[in-house]
């Protein structure tokens, strides 16, 4: 009799429409009756809130026991704020000026469909001001993504529109945001998240930036290293970088 020779099925046996979909990258914008809606968009400033975890063991370069311990409490905050929303809306990460914001969304299926809409592609004053945003946190200048380097297994966020490498810290408001997409439940979440992340950041390193990174529609809490340039740098930093003599 032939031994039966048992094989382990994988992913890549696994039939097509098994495999979870790939999510949606969405994008955002506030109607005039201030509600802040949510659609398909590959701009993907609307990004789900739960952060991600890790199934192994990370590189502790980028991802140590402090921010393990640190994605948990911050998820058993949002989880606990989930439970208390309304039905048809879903809590969101907002991207404003390269800085998460927590809001409550509705999904629309269109963009912008109404005369004096606001959307993220809008004034940054003119956000901030519809939004209710303390305008004293600072954002930066300009959007950035992120690599992993597969030698040094370190994250290096650098110039680029994808706009998928955030600052850590929430947008606070300044106490004029609507509560149809900000209530005292969201006030609250948003000082203890950032309550934990002011305490994760004063123990940063030298070199090491605590930082969101987006990946697959969700944030990622991250120690990132500064200084990697690239094409979408200012001309200066990328002639320094590269030791560019001008011609005479």
């Amino acid at each position: 009799m032939k031994a039966t020779v048992e094989r382990k099925v994988t992913d890549m046996d696994a039939p097509e429409q098994l495999k979870p979909a790939k999510p949606k990258n969405r994008s955002w914008w506030i109607s005039t009756n201030h509600i802040v809606h949510c659609y398909a968009n590959p701009a993907a400033d609307c990004v789900v809130t739960s952060l991600w975890g890790t199934a192994e063991q990370a590189a502790t370069s980028f991802h140590d026991a402090e921010l393990v311990r640190a994605t948990g409490d911050i998820n058993a905050i949002l989880t606990r704020v989930e439970e208390k929303k309304a039905q048809g809306r879903s809590l969101s990460f907002i991207v404003v000026g390269n800085r998460p914001f927590l809001v409550w969304t509705t999904p629309s299926a269109t963009g912008p469909d109404e005369p004096g809409a606001i959307g993220p592609h809008d004034e940054f004053q003119t956000l901030i001001k519809a939004l209710g945003l303390k305008a004293d946190l600072a954002a930066k200048p300009h959007k950035r993504s992120w690599i992993l380097g597969p030698i040094t297994h370190k994250i290096y966020c650098f110039a680029s529109p994808a706009g998928d490498c955030l600052v850590h810290g929430l947008w606070e408001s300044a106490g004029g945001a609507a509560t149809s997409f900000h209530d005292a439940e969201l006030v609250r979440a948003t000082g203890d998240i950032n309550s934990i992340l002011t305490g994760i950041n004063a123990k940063a390193g030298r070199g090491k930036d605590l930082s969101l990174i987006v990946v697959e529609d969700r944030p990622f809490l991250v120690w990132t290293e500064p200084g990697a340039v690239g094409s979408h740098d200012d001309p200066d930093a990328i002639e320094k970088a590269l030791g560019l003599k001008g011609q005479r």
